[in-house]
């Protein structure tokens, strides 16, 4: 792990056989995380990307399930994927996600724009 991670906490349910956190998982990419960014070689630059866990009880734990990295996330912050031609929200979707007052993402507008061409 890239030593600047840090976890950011928005959400955990509880039930009765399952955890399901949900959070900001940010880093500087300095070092090859295959587990999660597979074949991609460190780019120095700053992610923050939402992630859901979910925990699965039978007595013990014995199941646990992670979303990957998706391309409206991380691979725009890394430069792999070019943001304004793609359909993607990347980081505005993250800062909506930890602060509510925050307006909507333009992505809706902007598709909306491209629709009326």
């Amino acid at each position: 792990m890239p030593p600047d991670t840090e976890i950011v906490p928005i959400s955990r349910t509880v039930g009765r056989d399952r955890i399901v956190d949900e959070f900001v998982f940010r880093f500087t990419h300095t070092l090859p995380m295959d587990w999660l960014l597979p074949g991609v070689p460190p780019t120095g630059r700053p992610v923050a990307v939402v992630k859901v866990v979910i925990v699965q009880f039978d007595g013990i734990a014995h199941g646990v399930r992670a979303d990957p990295l998706g391309p409206g996330e991380g691979a725009s912050q890394l430069g792999l994927l070019e943001p304004d031609a793609l359909p993607v929200a990347g980081l505005e979707t993250i800062l909506k996600t930890l602060d509510r007052g925050l307006p909507s993402n333009a992505l809706m507008k902007r598709t909306i724009a491209d629709a009326r061409l």
